[in-house]
C-alpha cells in the first residue's frame, strides 16, 4: 500500500480524497450553495472552506478506513483559483505535513484535470499507448487546448483570450433567470429546442478562444424577449460546440493526433458529449470523457502527487497560492 491524501479548495468545493496508489479509497466533496448571490462570493467561500476542512478530512479518513499515521504523502492544489480558498487548503496541508512529518507536493489544478484518466476506474474506455493526445480543458475558470506528449511534456496551442467557457454558461444562465449554477439547466433545455439560430462563429487566429462576442449576441437575443427559451439554449449550445470542434479539428489536421480527452466541469454537458460522439464517427476520431471525477475533486490532486512521487520529483513545504497559475511544463 502507498496512501496519498489529495486536498482541493481552489474554488467553491472543499474536497479531500484518499488514494492507494491510483485507486480511490474515498473522495469527499462538499459544494456550497450560492444561489441567492447568483455567483460565488470569495470571502464567504473561504470561510466555508475553513469551517469544513477538518470535518471533510476526517470523513475521508473514515471512509477509506485508515488513520492519519498511515498517510505516506500529501498533495494540495496551489493554483489556479481563488486566493483565499487556495490559502485554506495549503495551510491545512502544510500543517499536516509538519505535524505528522509527511512529504508534501504542490499540484497545478489544470495539470490534475488532464491526467485524471490515470485514476483507476475513472472512465470506461481503456486504451493502451494513449500518448500523445489532444487535451481540451473546459471549466468555470479555464479553457485550454493542448497536446500532451507525456506527463512532463505539454504543448499549449490555445487558450481563452477573455472569459472561460464555464463563466459564459453561468452568465447566460443568469440572463435566463436560471438559479446558480444554471449550466445544467441550459443543457437540459437545449434538448427541447427545435430551431437553431444562424449565428456566425467569431474569427480568432490560431487555436485561441474568445467567447465574449458570443455572450453579447445571446444577451441581445434574450433581451428581445421574442424567442423560445429552449431554442436559445439549443442555439447557444450549438455555437459553443462548433467553436470547440473547429479548433480541435484544426489541431487534429496539424498534428495527425486522433485521441482527444475533454475534461473540466463543462465536459459534463450531455449535449456537447452527444455532438462530439456524432463527430467521432464521421471524422474517425476518438473522444474520451471521464465517467467519474469530472468536476473539482481531491482524487485528481492525490493522483498527481502519486505520479510526482514515483517519478522522483522533489517535494517542498514552501508552497504559496498562485491564483492565476498557467498550464505549462514549468508549473507542474
Amino acid at each position: 500500500m502507498f496512501i496519498i491524501c489529495g486536498i482541493d479548495t481552489s474554488f467553491d468545493d472543499t474536497s479531500i480524497s484518499i488514494l492507494n496508489k491510483n485507486k480511490v479509497l474515498s473522495n469527499i466533496r462538499k459544494t456550497y450553495n450560492f444561489k441567492k448571490y447568483k455567483g460565488v462570493i470569495p470571502n464567504i467561500v473561504s470561510k466555508k472552506h475553513n469551517f469544513n476542512i477538518i470535518k471533510i478530512f476526517n470523513k475521508a479518513l473514515n471512509k477509506a478506513k485508515i488513520n492519519i499515521f498511515q498517510l505516506d504523502l500529501i498533495s494540495v492544489t496551489y493554483g489556479p483559483g481563488l486566493i483565499g480558498s487556495l490559502y485554506i487548503g495549503i495551510d491545512f496541508a502544510k500543517t499536516l505535513s509538519v505535524i505528522f512529518n509527511k512529504p508534501l507536493y504542490k499540484v497545478n489544478h489544470l495539470h490534475a484535470h488532464i491526467f485524471t484518466f490515470l485514476i483507476k476506474n475513472s472512465f470506461l474506455k481503456k486504451k493502451k499507448n494513449i500518448y500523445p493526445f489532444i487535451s481540451l480543458i473546459i471549466s468555470g475558470g479555464n479553457t485550454y487546448l493542448s497536446v500532451i506528449y507525456n506527463f512532463f511534456n505539454i504543448k499549449i496551442y490555445g487558450k481563452t483570450l477573455d472569459n472561460p467557457l464555464g463563466e459564459i454558461y453561468d452568465k447566460i444562465a443568469n440572463l435566463l433567470n436560471f438559479s446558480y449554477p444554471g449550466a445544467k439547466k441550459i443543457d437540459k433545455y437545449s434538448f427541447k429546442g427545435k430551431k437553431i439560430f444562424d449565428i456566425k462563429i467569431p474569427f480568432i487566429k490560431n487555436f485561441n478562444f474568445s467567447f465574449s462576442g458570443i455572450f453579447t449576441k445571446f444577451k441581445n437575443l434574450i433581451f428581445l424577449k421574442k424567442y423560445c427559451i429552449y431554442d436559445i439554449c439549443l442555439s447557444f449550445q450549438e455555437i459553443i460546440f462548433k467553436i470547440l470542434f473547429q479548433k480541435i479539428y484544426k489541431l487534429v489536421k496539424l498534428t495527425k493526433i486522433k485521441n482527444i480527452f475533454i475534461t473540466g466541469g463543462v465536459s459534463c454537458n450531455k449535449y456537447l458529449r452527444k455532438k462530439f460522439y456524432i463527430c467521432s464517427k464521421y471524422y474517425n476520431l476518438n473522444f474520451y470523457f471521464l465517467d467519474k471525477y469530472i468536476e473539482d475533486n481531491g482524487a485528481m490532486i492525490a493522483n498527481i502527487g502519486y505520479i510526482k512521487y514515483i517519478n522522483h520529483i522533489k517535494y517542498d513545504n514552501n508552497i504559496y497560492p498562485v491564483p492565476k497559475l498557467l498550464l505549462n511544463n514549468y508549473n507542474l
